[in-house]
């Protein structure tokens, strides 16, 4: 068998083997016409020792005998990496066509010592197979690919896109009133913060929290009509928490239709959610329903002066060729993108990780990992996620942090230090924080807008050791931004790293800093060593 040069399955069985077109030293393409294909490419087991894609979340050190995700327009796309013990690249694999469906499957032969991975498409158009075989840590691999996918770079994002955020859905999920969601505006203003989201539960009367038995959570989604109950003059209501310097969105699942509204007679669905019998799922591909749906939208960023949308669930209706909805929920977000912009041309809408992807990079301007309440090494390694896939130059959002009232100030901190990997994100009740709370959040979220530039035109790397991100650093105008989570590699970027590294401690034990200039704790005050404590930073 010949290793690495892709095959073409056609209808008939045939097989082809398709020429390639080397762009640079280790880098191939192929190209393939548009149709019903199916794709094969072998890779031999020459010092592999685990694998990526976009579906993983983390990268997997151990060699599987089966892997399959399907990728399409609102989920995942048709990467696969694999790669040594120190994530150096073996192969890495993607197909130039993100919208249309595509079942990715590899399958280990024992007898042969290969992958043989199977992209299997039905695309209107045509497009080519990029191939990396260069001996460079896989994630670098990736950016390659993303400049043939998006020649013209990434978008321009609004100003706002980088300011930090308070959304309301840990701190009270679907009981938001307005007096109590109208003091955390103002606490959220005074803390820093520029963006406000209302999130679930302001469009129906019933006010419920997430617990362990809650059932048929979104059977009233759909009408998106403000509960006069919860939010009795909700246009004055957000005029003045505009008023503070903030930024309003709501929360929305256009996408998303719950059995118990209006709605649900209104539109049409393509098919019932397969976790939760209280929605379905909007068809996309019925133009009057899309229709309804978008003119909903566009009234309430007219009738209450929004800033933008938390857009949610476009992922809910997995790719699914035997659905073929990716094509029409590419362009239900196109639509949507355009209606907002029609509306407020520096509009913000916030999309989640399983739909940061790199064909809808133009369609938001906020890139959130996904729900992660108490985990901030879990948030880390979802922010690690979102910027392996993306790159630079976008607005990536941590998971709103949210403790326990019972957490120690250490990991308080700790849970603000994973959250700076990113554009930093809050949802606890901030009217009952204690002392050492509000210095906490007053410590890092100044330490993030006196630092913003890096975020905006830094170049960001994401280190992995083993299965989990080491180090997540950003470095622009001779400045170096580095959320440390494995102790080994704090010395190595100190010494690395030189004047004007700002070094954060997301691991649980304190790292010696002989050459900083000064250390703090999570709370901004100095510490009288030079030993940066979890949840510290410190300054070299």
């Amino acid at each position: 068998m010949e290793h690495f040069i892709p095959v073409l399955f056609q209808d008939n069985g045939a097989a082809i083997a398709l020429e390639g077109k080397s762009t640079r030293d280790g880098i191939t393409l192929f190209d393939v016409p548009a149709g019903k294909q199916k794709i094969r490419i072998a890779i031999p087991f020459r010092d592999i020792a685990g694998f990526w894609n976009p579906f993983t979340i983390h990268p997997e050190m151990k060699l599987m005998w089966n892997i399959s995700f399907t990728a399409g327009a609102q989920q995942n796309f048709p990467y696969f990496a694999l790669f040594s013990d120190l994530h150096r690249n073996r192969a890495s694999v993607g197909l130039t066509e993100l919208i249309a469906e595509t079942d990715v499957f590899a399958k280990m032969s024992q007898m042969d010592g290969i992958y043989e991975i199977t992209f299997t498409i039905d695309s209107p158009r045509p497009f080519q197979v990029f191939l990396d075989r260069r001996d460079i840590p896989w994630v670098a691999c990736l950016e390659d690919f993303r400049k043939l996918v998006l020649p013209a770079g990434v978008p321009q994002y609004p100003a706002g896109a980088w300011d930090p955020v308070y959304c309301t859905w840990y701190a009270f999920h679907a009981a938001v009133e307005q007096e109590p969601v109208e003091a955390n505006a103002r606490a959220a203003a005074d803390l820093g913060f520029g963006t406000f989201i209302l999130d679930d539960g302001w469009s129906y009367d019933e006010a419920k929290r997430v617990t362990a038995s809650a059932r048929d959570w979104y059977k009233d989604i759909g009408n998106w009509t403000v509960s006069c109950k919860k939010f009795p003059d909700m246009a004055n209501h957000v005029r003045r928490v505009q008023e503070m310097g903030l930024k309003y969105l709501f929360w929305t699942a256009p996408t998303m239709i719950g059995v118990g509204n209006d709605a649900f007679k209104e539109v049409k669905c393509s098919s019932k959610c397969s976790y939760d019998d209280s929605f379905w799922h909007l068809d996309t591909t019925d133009t009057p329903s899309v229709n309804a749906v978008l003119k909903k939208m566009d009234a309430l960023m007219n009738t209450y002066k929004l800033d933008g949308l938390k857009v949610d669930f476009i992922d809910d209706e997995h790719p699914d060729p035997a659905l073929g909805t990716a094509e029409s929920t590419f362009h239900f977000v196109q639509e949507l993108h355009r209606i907002v912009t029609a509306v407020k041309p520096d509009a913000l809408l916030e999309f989640r990780q399983r739909y940061n992807v790199p064909q809808l990079l133009p369609y938001a301007t906020q890139f959130r990992a996904g729900d992660v309440p108490f985990d901030y090494l879990d948030n880390f390694n979802r922010i690690a996620h979102i910027r392996t896939c993306l790159g630079d130059g976008v607005p990536v959002h941590a998971d709103p942090v949210y403790w326990a009232n019972v957490e120690t100030p250490e990991n308080i901190a700790r849970h603000l230090v994973a959250s700076l990997a990113a554009v930093p994100m809050v949802s606890m009740d901030l009217t009952v924080l204690t002392e050492v709370e509000k210095k906490i959040f007053r410590h890092y979220i100044d330490f993030y807008k006196n630092h913003v530039e890096i975020y905006r035109q830094g170049h960001w790397d994401v280190a992995y050791s083993g299965t989990m991100a080491s180090m997540i650093s950003g470095s622009w105008n001779g400045e170096t931004l580095a959320v440390i989570a494995e102790p080994y590699l704090a010395r190595e970027k100190a010494l690395a790293g030189g004047a004007g590294l700002h070094l954060l401690n997301l691991s649980p034990v304190s790292l010696p800093a002989p050459e900083a200039k000064a250390v703090y704790h999570g709370t901004g005050e100095l510490s009288a060593d030079k030993v940066i404590p979890p949840g510290g930073r410190a300054e070299y």
